[in-house]
């Protein structure tokens, strides 16, 4: 039998540098933001623990991806399907191919004639 973790919520912990006061974000800071603290009324200026990746934007890639969503499959399995191969330079109707010979290479359900 096996369970699946599930994250509910995250509290992440501060602590003024000034008066020590701690106080909680409720969400993991993703960018630079200012904060008051409620004890000296001190500007902190949060920085960001997880910095977010930056996704080259292609157009190809986009609309491989709308033309697999519109063959059928969900919108997550073409985004997996698509990141799985190497896209650079490549045409729509190339990498819709590679990405569906992959798919078929990897999973046992899907069959590519």
């Amino acid at each position: 039998m096996s369970f699946k973790a599930e994250i509910h919520s995250v509290i992440v912990n501060y602590k003024c540098p000034n008066c020590f006061l701690t106080f909680q974000l409720q969400e993991i800071p993703t960018e630079k933001f200012k904060h008051k603290c409620n004890s000296c009324w001190e500007k902190l200026t949060i920085e960001p623990l997880v910095e977010q990746k930056q996704t080259a934007r292609n157009k190809n890639v986009e609309r491989a991806i709308k033309s697999l969503i519109g063959l059928g499959w969900t919108k997550s399995d073409c985004k997996s399907m698509v990141k799985s191969i190497d896209t650079a330079g490549k045409s729509v109707k190339e990498i819709i191919m590679l990405s569906l010979q992959n798919k078929g290479n990897n999973d046992t359900k899907t069959k590519i004639f």
